[in-house]
């Protein structure tokens, strides 16, 4: 049995599928079904095994004046982020 799921840190709207589960071979016991369901809840602790996480919006605006931005002498290095600190 595995589990597939999309890449991390991807927004997703709603009704999108998140995962994915395909059993190798087709067709297994019911047992193995069981045994899997119950060593996935052990291995958790009894939580989920995904976890889908709200995606928080930053909005940043810089204002520079001056010889120095005209020049060039001032660079900012951009790392545009979604992740809320």
């Amino acid at each position: 049995m595995m589990i597939a799921t999309r890449h991390g840190n991807f927004p997703v709207k709603k009704g999108d599928k998140l995962a994915g589960t395909r059993i190798i071979p087709l067709m297994i016991e019911e047992e193995k079904m069981e045994s899997a369901r119950k060593a996935a809840l052990e291995a958790s602790g009894g939580a989920p095994i995904l976890k889908l996480m709200p995606l928080y919006i930053r909005r940043q605006a810089l204002s520079l004046r001056g010889m120095k931005c005209i020049s060039g002498a001032f660079r900012i290095p951009l790392r545009l982020s979604s992740r809320k600190s």
